[in-house]
């Protein structure tokens, strides 16, 4: 019993460890990429069942604002090791930066 719980602890702590190394997280470099999601509104129907058996829908409106992401990239390495993170940031952020500029979220 207490080789399987040593065991155990063996295996999450290797887990943990390799989450933490590939789940890096950048907070400043050189940006990659920008997207600009234009807002948009739907319409979705919501299913409710009454004790009878009647199906009723019930439409629901969602609007989802602009999004303006920013994908920043590390500096100084080779291609293949790349590491990259994803900001949304604000309209005015966003137009203050081109790609190939430096980006800090400090």
């Amino acid at each position: 019993m207490k080789q399987v719980f040593i065991m155990l602890l063996i295996v999450l702590f290797f887990l943990t460890g390799c989450s933490i190394i590939l789940y890096e997280h950048l907070t400043e470099g050189v940006i990659h990429d920008m997207k600009h999601e234009p807002e948009y509104t739907e319409i979705v129907l919501i299913q409710i069942y009454s004790s009878s058996g009647i199906i009723t829908f019930i439409p629901i409106t969602q609007y989802t604002p602009d999004k303006y992401v920013i994908t920043i990239r590390n500096k100084d390495t080779m291609p293949a090791d790349y590491v990259f993170s994803d900001y949304h940031v604000s309209e005015a952020v966003y137009q203050q930066y081109r790609i190939g500029d430096y980006f800090s979220s400090e």
